[in-house]
């Protein structure tokens, strides 16, 4: 089975074509594990446009494999799906799962933005390093900030405390930049 792999910028692309199933999916499972392996590749777009069909046991693979890339902010993407795939990943349950996309831009752009997650930790570091928002020893934030299990919503309530709302954008956009 042919499988080509392609990079745009931090982006692995693998093109898959033909029948995704038995050796074939090992195969494909394989390339994908030496990919995700790969830090530089912050996100994975499986085009499947030249496959008619696959099984549901590579689902699980690609489940598997998002998973893994969730777990340090990377995103794994459909590409193409056909009339095929969108039915098996609708009748196994997995449609929600994935995101699929019939246009390799818009699958880019997806995949390159930063999760909640990064965003909350960009901002931990700007705080830290540049200090609070407000006052410079307000011990509100700077628990909040510093504690890694003090989850967004509690980082979100100390910081809208101290912040107007106009100013974290300007500081999102600033850090997206």
């Amino acid at each position: 089975m042919p499988v080509g792999v392609r990079y745009s910028d931090d982006v692995v692309i693998l093109d898959i074509a033909g029948e995704v199933i038995g050796e074939a999916r090992s195969e494909i499972a394989e390339i994908l594990n030496r990919e995700i392996e790969k830090p530089e590749n912050k996100g994975v777009i499986i085009n499947v446009e030249e496959s008619p069909m696959t099984d549901s046991v590579f689902f699980g693979v690609l489940v598997a494999a998002s998973i893994r890339l969730e777990k340090t902010s990377r995103k794994l993407v459909l590409l193409n799906p056909s009339k095929s795939w969108r039915y098996l990943l609708t009748i196994t349950s997995f449609d929600d799962f994935f995101k699929k996309f019939d246009d390799e831009d818009e699958a880019m752009t997806f995949v390159k933005v930063p999760t909640m997650q990064e965003i909350w930790a960009k901002v931990r570091e700007l705080v830290i390093f540049v200090g609070p928002f407000g006052d410079q020893d307000d011990p509100t934030i700077k628990e909040a900030l510093l504690r890694e299990d003090s989850g967004q919503e509690s980082l979100e309530k100390s910081v809208s405390s101290i912040v107007p709302l106009a100013e974290l954008f300007k500081m999102f956009i600033k850090l997206l930049d």
